[in-house]
């Protein structure tokens, strides 16, 4: 089995004892392991943490598709709106016969010319990315260093189930306060997630399980969504469903599903955590433990980490820069550009709407074996399969801004967007084997909140590109194909990295042979060869 942490829960913790049936069961069990030494013995449990994470990707994935229906119910709202601030203030009789779709490039109010229904949801999911960056390193404090994590963990859980039900009544009247509600979901989401990764952390120490485990909750995840979809546009195509009934239908599906799950997992399968070991040093300079230390602490704690990787880390330094300007799939910025373009460029329905996103949902699985497959054959090292994604991700943009022009091309249009799902697909499963594989061992629940901030801190940035440039006047295919330009930064930077090997020495501080390849032992395999 791989080596323990120092300060990692022990055999007689209640978490650690949770784990064993999950976690020490796979890091003791091989095939070729007959150790008769160790005095503890494996039991199953019946409900353990792998369970429970289970659980939560679940429900996840199908209150995370909901948005999907609330963002074009949102902006056909904002369309109707623009259309009337349109007919009032105009003198042209044909202003005041505009449908929504006519209306979704105009002004909502009088002098906010930049304020279309086609820049609200960008400019949403820039205001929820920006909150939770600001957050998150407090939020990290209290995961480390508090046994708090549980009830943070639920409460953005139950938090995201509130939300979801009270989106149920939105309506042309009252749009606006659900508009809010949409920021404050991917923000949940969002903080969400970094208590998931902590919990995902502490499974196990060895790499190749966690990467196991890791693929496990996205396919889970993954199926959900699939599943949601399906009866969604079951539902919309039987009932011609208009958005707003649509939307209503949606929420009150993941709204109880999520309820369900997210409590029954969160109240009886996660547990408490012991905070984190203060070191000696730690525990002199800073003695106080209250809520005013660990803000204060959080910041300085999160300067540190960054000084400690650009001194000693070159290439972890270049892969969290990478990662700055990488989509990110998280927080949900980069597809409510697409959301957008749905409704705005494609006018698209609500049946068709589903049935997109189901396709693009569904393309995720292939693209997530064609990364196991680049990897485990070895055509490819990580880093480089990395690099072929942001680039095919790059040009697939391209060629959807040049190639389709409206919804005389709706057939052309899903074809991109199942590459979409393919690229987003291969592009999860790299991202975390990279980010395992170039993190020194031991850090890496200090590492945890680090790069979720450094995912969410630049994630306004497309939303915020892709409405300046519609705000300005420009076309919305001009608005995505800009989107490149990120993805571009992304892939030059992966050049700092430098050759895959060499970086995943320097972060275990492996020795080098003659030819400059590291040298390993059996308890320090490259994972990152393996998804």
């Amino acid at each position: 089995p791989p080596p323990r942490l120092n300060n990692a829960p022990t055999n007689s913790d209640p978490y650690r004892r949770h784990l064993m049936s999950s976690s020490d069961a796979m890091d003791n069990h091989d095939g070729s392991n007959n150790n008769n030494n160790s005095s503890v013995e494996i039991k199953p449990a019946p409900m353990t943490a792998a369970t429970a994470l289970n659980m939560d990707a679940a429900a996840k994935g199908v209150l995370h598709s909901a948005s999907a229906f609330l963002g074009p119910a949102l902006i056909h709202c904002a369309s109707v709106m623009a259309a009337q601030h349109s007919c009032q203030t105009s003198q042209d009789n044909n202003e005041c016969s505009l449908t929504p779709e006519q209306a979704v490039n105009l002004p909502i109010l009088a002098g906010s010319s930049w304020l279309r229904p086609s820049s609200l949801l960008p400019l949403s999911s820039m205001a929820s990315t920006i909150s939770a960056a600001l957050f998150l390193p407090v939020l990290g404090a209290i995961i480390d260093r508090t046994p708090h994590r549980k009830w943070v963990g639920a409460g953005t859980a139950y938090g995201l189930v509130v939300i979801n039900l009270l989106q149920i009544g939105v309506t042309q009247s009252n749009w606006p306060l659900f508009l809010l509600t949409y920021t404050l979901n991917d923000l949940l989401n969002i903080l969400h997630q970094a208590i998931v990764l902590a919990y995902l952390q502490n499974l196990t120490t060895h790499v190749p399980h966690l990467t196991h485990f890791s693929a496990q909750f996205a396919l889970v995840q993954f199926a959900a969504m699939i599943l949601y979809m399906l009866v969604m546009v079951v539902y919309s195509k039987a009932t011609a469903a208009n958005e707003l009934s649509a939307n209503q239908a949606a929420h009150v599906v993941s709204g109880t599903f999520g309820a369900m799950v997210l409590i029954y997992a969160w109240r009886f399968l996660f547990v408490a955590t012991p905070p984190r070991h203060l070191e000696e040093h730690e525990q002199q300079l800073h003695p106080n433990t209250g809520m005013g230390y660990l803000c204060s602490s959080s910041w300085k704690g999160l300067w540190g980490t960054i000084r400690r990787i650009t001194r000693d880390y070159s290439s972890l330094k270049w892969l969290l820069f990478t990662l700055l300007w990488s989509p990110s799939v998280g927080s949900g910025s980069y597809f409510s550009i697409f959301s957008t373009l749905h409704k705005s460029l494609m006018e698209m329905t609500s049946a068709q709407i589903g049935l997109v996103n189901l396709f693009t949902i569904i393309s995720t699985i292939p693209g997530a074996k064609l990364a196991s497959w680049l990897t485990t054959s070895q055509r490819l090292n990580p880093l480089q399969s990395f690099q072929l994604c942001l680039a095919c991700l790059a040009l697939n943009n391209a060629c959807t801004a040049w190639f389709v022009k409206g919804p005389d091309q709706l057939y052309l249009y899903w074809f991109f967007q199942c590459i979409l799902g393919l690229c987003f697909g291969w592009l999860m499963p790299t991202e975390r084997v990279l980010f395992c594989t170039l993190t020194p061992l031991g850090q890496e629940a200090e590492m945890m909140g680090l790069v979720i901030s450094v995912h969410t801190a630049a994630a306004w940035v497309p939303p915020f590109l892709f409405s300046a440039l519609n705000g300005a006047g420009y076309s919305l295919r001009l608005a995505l194909a800009a989107q490149d330009i990120l993805l571009i930064a992304a892939l030059l930077s992966t050049l700092g990295v430098g050759v895959f090997e060499s970086a995943v020495a320097q972060a275990r501080g492996t020795k080098k042979n003659d030819n400059n390849q590291p040298i390993l032992t059996n308890s320090e395999t490259i994972p990152g060869a393996i998804i």
